[in-house]
């Protein structure tokens, strides 16, 4: 439901708008065990720059999320609902999605039934909740991973001319940058810089991994087909 209502505000915001780079994407990410929220952009500017402007736009969403009139979130939660249960065109679709539940471990071969029933209970203000405790980058309960790639290649461009560039991107003067901006507010948490990446894992404990939502044995066929 994150995905759903900000998808389309932060490619307006970071790509239209600002034009941070050519490639903008939002959205959720799933491992085996967790589920995250992502921003990735390509950009000739700076890392640190672009995570910058990632957190200015959640922070300045919140607002706009607790504003959102009730019409326009149940919008959003009719939406997705009609995705999750889109029927499937074919049965290379059908294969698809049974194959990605079989190795996921979780064999839960209902899960869009499921997502759509829970879409359909979620409020606003349970929304709003979440934002602000996983989301906002003030929650101290905030987890984040931010992953810096440097092209071999620099810019020719001086770090005046992007700052310059950002201005014009925001539409904004360097008069008024700071009073029509809200500065973002940390969490008061020290990032954990990590530069070796197999060191880190090493030092990681080992966590449960997949279970199955049902057991095996309804799968299984002990009858003979002769």
């Amino acid at each position: 439901m994150l995905d759903q209502i900000t998808h389309e505000p932060a490619f307006d915001q970071l790509r239209t708008k600002e034009q941070l780079g050519y490639v903008v994407f939002s959205g959720a990410r799933t491992t085996s065990t967790t589920i995250g929220y992502r921003f990735i952009v390509q950009s000739e500017r700076t890392p640190e720059y672009l995570e910058g402007r990632i957190d200015s736009f959640l922070a300045n969403y919140l607002p706009t999320l607790k504003n959102m009139s009730d019409s326009e979130f149940e919008g959003h939660q009719r939406s997705l609902v009609t995705k999750r249960m889109e029927k499937l065109k074919n049965l290379d679709q059908e294969s698809s999605r049974l194959w990605t539940h079989v190795a996921s471990d979780y064999f839960d071969f209902d899960l869009s039934y499921e997502d759509a029933a829970s879409v359909k209970a979620l409020t606003k203000k349970e929304m709003v909740e979440f934002f602000e405790h996983y989301i906002s980058p003030s929650s101290p309960s905030r987890a984040k991973l931010a992953v810096h790639l440097r092209a071999q290649g620099t810019s020719k461009k001086s770090s005046t001319a992007i700052v310059e560039d950002a201005v014009k991107g925001l539409k904004l003067t360097s008069e008024d940058t700071t009073a029509k901006e809200a500065p973002v507010k940390g969490n008061g948490t020290k990032p954990w810089v990590i530069d070796d990446v197999r060191a880190f894992k090493s030092k990681l404990g080992v966590t449960p991994g997949p279970q199955p939502v049902r057991d095996l044995s309804e799968f299984e066929e002990t009858d003979s087909k002769l």
